[in-house]
């Protein structure tokens, strides 16, 4: 995404933050480490597009609200004096969990630098990917933090390719686990969706459908409003707790920390909250937010119960025709490649979790966990899939996991 310079000139540096010269004449770097810094940023921050997590409010909101966050680490690359570029990052004293499959083998506390998903904004050059993580790695090597995570960075882009080449090998990641990112762009009518998928895709859809209404009385809701919080988390919650999610502690939580995600996202007009019930009986739910022309899912999850009728699907066509009529662009799914996101999605691309490490005792023991665990797991992912064990085995960990939620 290439952006036109913007008029602002460099700052002077206020307290915690440092400036630098490049490698390249006329760049420099400067990172951002107090909320004062950050507000300076907005109007340029603002001015670049990009993806919900690295909006402006949506970062101040994590910082407010997770207590393991330490400070801001945002480098800014400026170009003849003119912010050119952002990572948007933040410093946060945490514990790792490192472990095979849905297995937790052991947890380290690290200091690390957290970027989030879509977390550069600005020119994406080459030559501004670069200065980033020199940066970062500059840091890494003072001691500041432990370790450096870019969260899924694109396979194709600058970013990803910079960060695995220009760490040195002690800091280097080198254990890669690709992704693929799942969309579904969405034409301007559901009859257009419905031509767009499989005949027995859709033959399944109905069938379902018909299935579902026969024997329940179906009505769905849509929350956005700050003031209908209060009434739907607990029905949310109702659904939540009985999931394997819950087993996996990911997902929705009725907690503090999610009440400031679902509250930010009402005041910015970009909440959405399906829920389907049966009778009085909430069964499934989707939370998301729509940003920028996009519905971004960020949790679902339904009552096992009802699993034979595939209420998530019923639920999903649902939200498909208001998204149609609201004219969003598409649909992204986030992390992870369930089933539903390959029968729904028609676009995609790669992407992969980055780890950078600080050439330090510490750094240099959690690369060597990073390396062990991580190897470890793809290859019994490989060996699961070749074998058509995979899904079988995550099948009956996830009804475990849903069977112990429901006690």
């Amino acid at each position: 995404m290439n952006s036109k310079p913007l008029n602002v000139t460099v700052a002077e540096s206020a307290p915690g933050a440092t400036s630098s010269p490049a490698n390249q004449p006329g760049l420099m770097v400067r990172i951002l480490r107090t909320v004062a810094e950050v507000e300076e940023f907005r109007s340029v921050w603002t001015a670049w597009r990009g993806h919900r997590d690295s909006d402006i409010d949506f970062f101040l909101m994590l910082l407010e609200s997770r207590e393991e966050i330490l400070h801001p680490y945002v480098v800014v690359v400026y170009r003849n004096g003119v912010p050119d570029a952002m990572m948007i990052g933040r410093l946060e004293r945490r514990q790792l969990g490192y472990g095979v499959g849905y297995l937790h083998l052991f947890r380290a506390w690290t200091r690390i630098f957290t970027f989030q998903y879509g977390a550069l904004r600005g020119n994406d050059s080459d030559e501004n990917c670069a200065e980033i993580i020199r940066a970062i790695l500059n840091s890494l090597k003072s001691g500041e933090a432990d370790l450096a995570l870019l969260d899924h960075p694109r396979s194709d882009s600058a970013l990803y390719k910079r960060a695995l080449s220009i760490p040195g090998f002690l800091s280097r990641d080198r254990v890669i686990d690709m992704r693929p990112r799942r969309m579904m762009r969405l034409p301007a009518t559901m009859e257009e969706v419905y031509l767009g998928l499989s005949g027995k895709h859709r033959k399944h859809l109905k069938s379902e459908a018909k299935k579902l209404r026969a024997e329940f009385h179906l009505n769905t809701c849509c929350v956005r409003d700050v003031e209908e919080l209060a009434r739907i988390t607990p029905k949310v919650e109702e659904v939540a707790k009985k999931t394997y999610q819950r087993g996996l502690g990911v997902g929705f939580e009725d907690t503090p920390r999610m009440g400031a995600l679902l509250r930010l996202y009402a005041k910015k007009g970009w909440l959405r909250i399906y829920v389907l019930y049966a009778a009085d009986t909430p069964i499934v739910f989707w939370i998301g937010a729509v940003y920028d022309g996009w519905f971004y899912s960020d949790c679902t999850g339904y009552d096992p119960h009802y699993r034979d009728y595939a209420p998530g699907a019923f639920l999903f066509v649902q939200m498909i025709e208001d998204f149609c009529r609201e004219g969003l662009q598409g649909i992204d799914f986030g992390l992870g490649d369930a089933d539903y996101k390959k029968r729904f999605s028609n676009e995609s691309f790669e992407e992969a979790t980055v780890y950078l490490f600080a050439p330090r005792a510490k750094g240099l023991l959690l690369n060597a966990l990073h390396t062990a665990t991580s190897a470890a797991d793809i290859g019994i992912k490989r060996v699961l899939s070749r074998t058509q064990l995979l899904m079988k085995v995550k099948r009956l960990w996830r009804d475990r996991l849903a069977q112990k939620g429901a006690k």
